[in-house]
């Protein structure tokens, strides 16, 4: 095999991997095809992934991803953290690598902050259980995400104690890491009734440094995240069968999923959700669901604007602040998955949107080369992976617009000049550490941070901003 770049008519004579999940390689290389010598063969120990480039073979962007090499009398240096972030140290027993998201494996956990406090300690670490999460971003992506399970209730960084909490790379965040803390911020400034905490930190897992990671609040049902009634799984009773339910309109179904035939869907498709608390459902609890989602689809597709009758299944308040986030953002994909509501026990409760969770499609068809998002709502000119699913309907109801434009008039007023203060504090905080994530998983330099921001984020978040309030600022 011949390595590009780095190890330019270099040929590796040897590859040799342990099969329990840690990678061991020896690499040697033919001091006859290099222009300067080696003094010895090199070598190296890391913790890597279950496969490379799936298709089990390593090239040179792999190798170039995990070591820098400079031959000669410069030592071989491996990229690590900044330092300017909280760094989150994580070891698995035996220094498995996380290889799947269906089983955890043990491990320890300890945070250094910038100013040298921690959270545990490297003699004492915390100890935690960890797999693998995410759907194509576990599948398709080199820097995976993961999921933390504490074995006792833990407050991390400044947010509430739980037992749940994940690592998200967003590593396909084309923005500079600003799509899912600017969605979250808004979510906030919004007043939506729970949004997701999550602070940007650096990992080293089993010594290795894996880059910028987003520690990240799990959603759940709980007393500090979505504070409603936890159901039972298989439960039977009449009463608590209307409730807690914790439910997302989900874009991966499976089968669990609860599928309900929306009556005005583009591609004649069911609408999926995916029941999150109770997770295991008796008869009587998916029966209860499944019946009240579907009174709720008729509700809104009565086809009678002046009607209210939806407005006894979905509390429109929360809608209009849930779908102003994302219109801000102009994420498409709001209503097609990741897609997040509750419902409180009781027969008359309605269905509450939020938190918010995934702004990985956010001005994303601007991005694709279509400025259409500037003067056009997410409902409009949908990419092929999106669907309205009931915003589109429910947008037509003057109430709800009615709604929608008291939100969005104190928004702006009193929160807006706020966001874009955000988004420049915040590329000024993670800068340094996003420099030393982009040499161990090369992207370019924190310079692509801060220009993506100025040349592409704010702009686009100002453009959005201003449409939006010509249409619903400006009487």
């Amino acid at each position: 095999m011949a390595f590009a770049g780095m190890f330019a008519g270099a040929t590796a004579q040897r590859i040799s991997t342990t099969p329990s999940g840690d990678a061991n390689l020896d690499f040697k290389v033919n001091e006859e095809d290099v222009t300067t010598a080696i003094d010895s063969i090199l070598r190296g120990h890391f913790a890597y992934w279950c496969d490379v480039n799936f298709d089990e073979m390593l090239n040179a962007s792999d190798v170039a991803s995990i070591v820098n090499i400079n031959l000669g009398n410069t030592p071989i240096s491996t990229p690590t953290y900044s330092g300017t972030l909280p760094t989150v140290f994580i070891n698995t027993e035996n220094k498995w690598g996380v290889i799947t998201k269906e089983e955890y494996i043990k491990a320890s956990m300890y945070i250094v902050n910038p100013d040298g406090t921690m959270f545990a300690s490297p003699e004492s670490p915390t100890e935690l259980n960890i797999r693998g999460r995410g759907n194509s971003t576990w599948r398709d992506v080199v820097k995976k995400p993961y999921k933390l399970k504490f074995l006792e209730k833990t407050a991390l960084l400044g947010m509430k104690k739980d037992k749940h909490f994940t690592l998200l790379p967003h590593y396909l965040d084309w923005w500079g890491y600003l799509q899912n803390p600017v969605g979250f911020r808004l979510s906030e400034k919004m007043g939506l009734a729970y949004t997701t905490h999550q602070e940007p930190v650096e990992v080293v897992m089993n010594g290795a440094y894996i880059g910028i990671y987003f520690l990240t609040e799990q959603i759940k049902v709980g007393k500090n995240r979505v504070n409603i009634t936890e159901q039972n799984d298989y439960e039977t009773d009449s009463l608590k069968v209307t409730g807690g339910w914790l439910l997302e309109i989900e874009n991966y179904p499976d089968s669990l999923s609860i599928p309900i035939y929306e009556h005005d869907n583009r591609e004649n498709q069911n609408l999926y959700f995916t029941s999150h608390s109770p997770e295991l459902l008796s008869s009587e609890q998916y029966n209860y669901i499944k019946n009240f989602l579907e009174k709720t689809d008729s509700a809104i597709y009565c086809g009678d604007p002046d009607s209210r009758e939806w407005e006894k299944y979905i509390d429109m308040e929360s809608l209009a602040k849930f779908y102003i986030v994302n219109e801000i953002v102009d994420n498409k994909e709001a209503f097609s998955g990741s897609c997040w509501m509750s419902k409180e026990m009781g027969d008359s409760t309605k269905l509450v949107f939020g938190p918010v969770w995934d702004f990985g499609s956010s001005f994303a068809t601007w991005k694709a080369g279509s400025d259409t998002c500037f003067h056009s709502f997410i409902y409009e000119n949908l990419p092929h992976y999106a669907n309205t699913h009931w915003i589109k309907e429910i947008c037509k109801y003057p109430r709800f617009q009615e709604m929608v434009k008291k939100l969005w008039k104190e928004f702006y007023a009193n929160e807006y000049e706020g966001i874009i203060d955000y988004i420049n504090n915040f590329v000024v905080k993670i800068k340094d550490a996003a420099d030393h994530d982009f040499i161990r998983w090369p992207k370019g330099s924190s310079d692509v941070v801060i220009a993506r921001k100025d040349q592409f984020y704010l702009p686009s978040i100002k453009a959005k901003v201003k449409w939006l309030q010509q249409q619903w600022g400006e009487e």
